[in-house]
């Protein structure tokens, strides 16, 4: 073997060593870059996760509402003594209206 060929084969152990640390550096570089991206996915996941239930949790249910502003409603009139089967019903748009004008009445005497 001449000195040449012995310097050759010397040096290829240590271009293969460069070529493979240059190739684990980019690799560990995309690997990074993932990891960071996937961490910010999971991010935005978990943010509209909790978009989704504080907007079911905001969601009113209305005929649940209006069942207990009827219920109010009924006992509200029985207290003050008004029998609603016997009074007309207001239109919807009118019942806040009727709402104030009950608050301005001086109560009733239920004795």
């Amino acid at each position: 073997m001449s000195h040449a060929e012995s310097t050759a084969a010397a040096s290829r152990p240590t271009s293969r060593i460069a070529e493979l640390e240059a190739a684990l550096r980019a690799v560990t570089e995309e690997r990074d870059r993932l990891r960071t991206a996937y961490q910010r996915l999971l991010l935005d996941v978990e943010l509209m996760r909790r978009r989704m239930f504080i907007a079911k949790a905001e969601r009113v249910d209305t005929a649940q509402l209006e069942l207990e502003f009827a219920e109010k409603l009924a006992e509200l009139d029985r207290l003050s003594g008004l029998d609603r089967a016997q009074s007309t019903t207001p239109p919807r748009g009118a019942e806040a209206a009727s709402q104030t004008d009950r608050s301005s009445r001086p109560p009733q005497d239920a004795g």
